[in-house]
C-alpha cells in the first residue's frame, strides 16, 4: 500500500477520468444561455410587434399599441425602436405629438449609429423642430446618415454646400453629394445637379452671386427631400389655414355694420370653429397662451350658447377676433415659432 494514500478519503481519480473533465466542461458551457443574448432577442421581438401592429400584420393596425412595444423596447436601449419612437411622436401616432420627444429619441438612436436616425436628427437641427436651430449640428448628422448610403441625407449635405449651411459654400462639395443622390434616384438632386453644373460651367462675368438661404427654405427643401414634415411656408395645409383665418376675418370686420341676424349666426360658427382650429393649432407648437385665447373667442363665439351682449361690445369683440387672427397668421402660419 502506498503510504500516501494510506489516509486519503476518496482514491485518487483515474487517469481517464482527468482526461475526460475538459470534455465535459465544453458541454456544460454549451448548456449555459448567455443572458445578453436572450435579452436582445426578448427586445428585438418587441420591436417586430410594434412593428406588425404598425403595419397591420398578423396583427390588427392599431398605432397605439405599436407605440407601448416600441416604448418597452426603447427605452432598453434597442435602436430601431428608439428611431420608431421618434417618428411616432413626430407625427403624433399612437402619442400626443412632441417634437421635443421625437428629437430625444433620434438623438438616442443617432447616437447608436442609426442612419434613418441620423438623417431625421439633421432635420431636426436644420428646421429647429424640437431642438434649438444648429446648422452646423445638421451638417454633421447628415455626413454620417449619407456616409451610411442614406439618400435624402446626401441631398441635404449638397444643399447645406450649395448654400453655405453649417459650413463654408462649396459648389464641388454640392455637386459631389447631389451626384450620389441622383445616381439613386433622387430627383430632387438630378434637378439640383444639372441647374448647379450649369451655373458652374457658364458663371456670369464680373459678377458674385450670393445665395442667402432663411431657416424656413431650408425646411422646404428638408420636406421635398425626405418623409413628410410640416413646413413653414408653401405647404396646400397653411394656405387652406391661412385662407380660413383671412375670411373669418373680413367676416368680423364687416360684422360692425347692420345686417340681417341670419348673418350674425353664420359668422359665429365659422368664426367660432376657426378658432378652435387656431386653439388646437397653438398647443401642438406649444404656444399655450395663444391656445387660452382662442379657446376664450371660440367660447365667446360659439353659436350653440350664444352669449346676449350690447351691439357696442359685440363690436369691440368682433375687432379684438380679427385682430387675433391676423396676428396668429404671423405668428403661427407664417414666422411659425420653434417648438
Amino acid at each position: 500500500m502506498d503510504e500516501k494514500n494510506n489516509f486519503a478519503p476518496v482514491p485518487k481519480p483515474s487517469g481517464a477520468v482527468e482526461k475526460s473533465a475538459p470534455d465535459a466542461k465544453r458541454i456544460l458551457a454549451g448548456m449555459v444561455v448567455d443572458p445578453l443574448a436572450v435579452a436582445d432577442a426578448q427586445l428585438e421581438s418587441w420591436c417586430k410587434k410594434g412593428e406588425r401592429h404598425f403595419y397591420g400584420t398578423d396583427a390588427p393596425q392599431n398605432y397605439s399599441e405599436a407605440a407601448k412595444w416600441f416604448r418597452m423596447a426603447g427605452e432598453r436601449g434597442h435602436v430601431s425602436a428608439q428611431c420608431w419612437l421618434g417618428i411616432f411622436y413626430e407625427r403624433g401616432h399612437g402619442v400626443p405629438q412632441d417634437l421635443t420627444e421625437a428629437a430625444k429619441w433620434f438623438q438616442q438612436a443617432a447616437s447608436q449609429g442609426n442612419a434613418l436616425s441620423q438623417f431625421l436628427l439633421g432635420q431636426c437641427y436644420l428646421t429647429g423642430r424640437g431642438i434649438s436651430q444648429d446648422c452646423t449640428q445638421a451638417v454633421m448628422w447628415f455626413r454620417k446618415a449619407a456616409e451610411q448610403e442614406v439618400v435624402s441625407a446626401q441631398y441635404e449635405l449638397g444643399f447645406c454646400y450649395e448654400h453655405g449651411l453649417g459650413l463654408e459654400m462649396n459648389c464641388a462639395e454640392a455637386i459631389k453629394w447631389y451626384s450620389k443622390a441622383a445616381e439613386r434616384g433622387n430627383t430632387d438632386a438630378a434637378e439640383k445637379l444639372t441647374a448647379l453644373s450649369s451655373k458652374v460651367s457658364n458663371p456670369t462675368p464680373n459678377k458674385r452671386t450670393e445665395i442667402v438661404v432663411s431657416p424656413s427654405q431650408a425646411e422646404a427643401s428638408s420636406a421635398r427631400s425626405s418623409t413628410p414634415q410640416n413646413s413653414t411656408h408653401m405647404q396646400p395645409a397653411n394656405l387652406g389655414i391661412i385662407l380660413a383665418k383671412l375670411i373669418a376675418t373680413v367676416l368680423l370686420f364687416a360684422a360692425l355694420g347692420l345686417h340681417a341676424f341670419d348673418y350674425y349666426t353664420i359668422l359665429r360658427w365659422i368664426v367660432c370653429g376657426v378658432a378652435a382650429f387656431t386653439a388646437f393649432q397653438a398647443a401642438q407648437i406649444k404656444t399655450f397662451g395663444w391656445m387660452v385665447v382662442f379657446i376664450i373667442v371660440a367660447i365667446v363665439l360659439n353659436p350653440i350658447a350664444p352669449l346676449h351682449l350690447k351691439r357696442d361690445t359685440w363690436a369691440i369683440v368682433d375687432a379684438a377676433a380679427a385682430v387675433l387672427l391676423l396676428l396668429s397668421i404671423v405668428v403661427m402660419d407664417i414666422r411659425k415659432p420653434r417648438p
